[in-house]
């Protein structure tokens, strides 16, 4: 269920250079989580919400806005 999630996040950003990278990791580290054991969650879940907030940065890069041109909210 997670990795649904974060692939929808990650599908909706143009990444570049090292943010690619990171979204490899957080697709990884997600797929994890969902099949890890409840002990092991919590250690996963703090390194993939550090790898997401650096990757919420990407959302407002200027590449990304441009998705948003034409969009009434």
């Amino acid at each position: 269920m997670l990795t649904v999630a974060v692939t929808d996040f990650l599908a909706g950003l143009r990444l570049t250079g090292s943010q690619r990278v990171l979204g490899a990791l957080a697709l990884a580290l997600a797929e994890s989580m969902d099949a890890a054991p409840p002990y092991a969650k919590g250690r996963i879940a703090h390194e993939l919400r550090e790898i997401l907030v650096e990757l919420s940065k990407a959302e407002l890069a200027p590449g990304n806005l441009d998705l948003l041109q034409g969009i009434d909210l």
